[in-house]
């Protein structure tokens, strides 16, 4: 992980993690989720996961930071949604971990929209192939061209 993304990170009063399909069935996920967790746990944060296989649960985060909406819970989606909101004129850091275009409504098109609309915001797009940002996004966004667990794992 490059030094600006780790001050991207350590200035930002709130961090937004979105984890993608990339890190679904991987064995070196969670030690990618455990350092992660290491980089944000003293902010305030979120975990929005795409992952099927649940195994964010079983890493340092909290339960009750994280949202996996294809589980279909609508009470921790509600909590996520009301949390979301409280980001507004925050100086936010969203880190958008390998995902793509397979649920493009759920994670990847509303963290745009929130860093669009939120001035203190800036976006860490780490994807093997779908790293690159919109037009209105290019000075609020910084696309990495990487595996994203592998990314994570080189942090010391």
């Amino acid at each position: 992980m490059d030094k600006q993304v780790l001050e991207h990170i350590r200035d930002s009063e709130i961090v937004l993690i979105g984890i993608g399909e990339d890190f679904d069935n991987r064995e070196d996920a969670s030690d990618a989720y455990n350092k992660l967790y290491e980089l944000v746990k003293d902010k305030r944060h979120f975990v929005i996961s795409l992952c099927e296989d649940n195994a964010i649960y079983n890493s340092l985060f909290d339960e009750e930071n994280i949202v996996t909406p294809l589980d279909g819970n609508e009470e921790k989606w509600n909590k996520y949604n009301k949390w979301i909101t409280l980001t507004l004129n925050h100086s936010l850091c969203v880190l958008e971990l390998g995902v793509g275009l397979k649920y493009p409504t759920v994670v990847r098109f509303p963290f745009e929209k929130i860093v669009f609309v939120n001035n203190k915001a800036v976006m860490i797009r780490v994807n093997r192939k779908l790293y690159q940002s919109t037009e209105e996004l290019k000075d609020k966004c910084i696309g990495i061209k990487a595996d994203p667990i592998d990314y994570i794992n080189q942090v010391e």
